[in-house]
Parts: C-alpha cells; sequence; structure tokens
C-alpha cells in the first residue's frame, strides 16, 4: 500500500519530469522456528521516499496520453513492526539509502485541467537492518543468531504496485 504527490511537468518534444514524496507500506507472514518450537511471525515495514523520475510521453489522442519514466529514489525512515506470537521479536529500524524506481501508465483527460490514469510502478529498494528499536542497540549478526560477521536481517521494499491516478494541472 502506498500513498504519494507529486509534480509532474511534461516537457515539449515528448519529455517529461517528476519528483514526489510517498510512504510506502508492506506486510508478510512467515513460519519460523525458534528455538525447539516453530511461530507464525508476521511484520509491517514502513518507508518514506522521494523519487525523481525522467521519461518519455505520446498523446495517442487528444485525451489519451501514455508514458514511461525512470530514475532514482531516495528512500528513508525504514522501520520494521513485528508481531511473533511469542513477543520474541523486537522492532527494527533500517538505513536509507537509493532504489531505482519505473513507471508506466496511461492517463485519460476527462476535462482540460483533470486527468484519471492507470499506472504501473516498481520498485527495487533494499537495505541492512541498523539497529533494534525496542532496546536502543545497533544490529549485529550475534543477536540475529550467527556466529559470523556475515548475516544481516534486509528490509526490503522491491515490488510491483497499480494505481489509480487523479491528475489536477494547473497549466
Amino acid at each position: 500500500i502506498n500513498a504519494a504527490i507529486s509534480l509532474r511537468y511534461y516537457f515539449p518534444y515528448y519529455l517529461l519530469a517528476e519528483v514526489g514524496y510517498g510512504a510506502s507500506y508492506n506486510w508478510t507472514s512467515a513460519e519460523a522456528s525458534l528455538g525447539a518450537a516453530s511461530t507464525t511471525v508476521s511484520n509491517d515495514n514502513l518507508m518514506m521516499e522521494v523519487p525523481l523520475l525522467i521519461g518519455g510521453y505520446y498523446p495517442v489522442t487528444d485525451r489519451l496520453l501514455v508514458y514511461g519514466a525512470v530514475g532514482p529514489s531516495f528512500f528513508f525512515f525504514c522501520k520494521s513492526y513485528w508481531d511473533a506470537e511469542d513477543g520474541s521479536l523486537s522492532d527494527l529500524e533500517a538505513d536509507g539509502g537509493v532504489g531505482v524506481h519505473f513507471a508506466a501508465g496511461a492517463d485519460f483527460f476527462a476535462a482540460e485541467h483533470f486527468a484519471v490514469g492507470l499506472e504501473a510502478r516498481y520498485r527495487l529498494m533494499e537495505s541492512d537492518v541498523l539497529k533494534d528499536l525496542e532496546n536502543g542497540v545497533t544490529i549485529t549478526s550475534a543477536l540475529l543468531g550467527g556466529s559470523g560477521g556475515s548475516q544481516t536481517y534486509t528490509m526490503d521494499f522491491s515490488g510491483i504496485n497499480v494505481a489509480l491516478n487523479l491528475r489536477f494541472f494547473v497549466l
């Protein structure tokens, strides 16, 4: 699930640029072995992002426009909230970073300054966990059950979403 607000400019010669600000939320559930017992573990992940996209567009008709764009997405405020049945897992925080963001879609202009669109976006974003929020300690491989320094927990916000957009145009 995500929500975003963005500014998009359509340049002459079929070029577009977009900058936005959004929040992305996902959840997962899995069976995990904690010692001799197995439990159901679910977690909710939350991330904020600022995508900077550049691409192209093509007016198919006077009222229908198709477009595609790609660019970096700066993500931050990466949190993972865990809900294990036995309460054995802490909430986690990950470092921000830069991912890749792709967008493709079509807009139908219902009026001169209003369009309804269908859009698909793909994000490629992941970050290693840095901090245990409940205990205030930095994550090490020992906390994750490993004996060496190579084991990490990765928070992954990669994936595809399809959205119905409402666009309001000033010019």
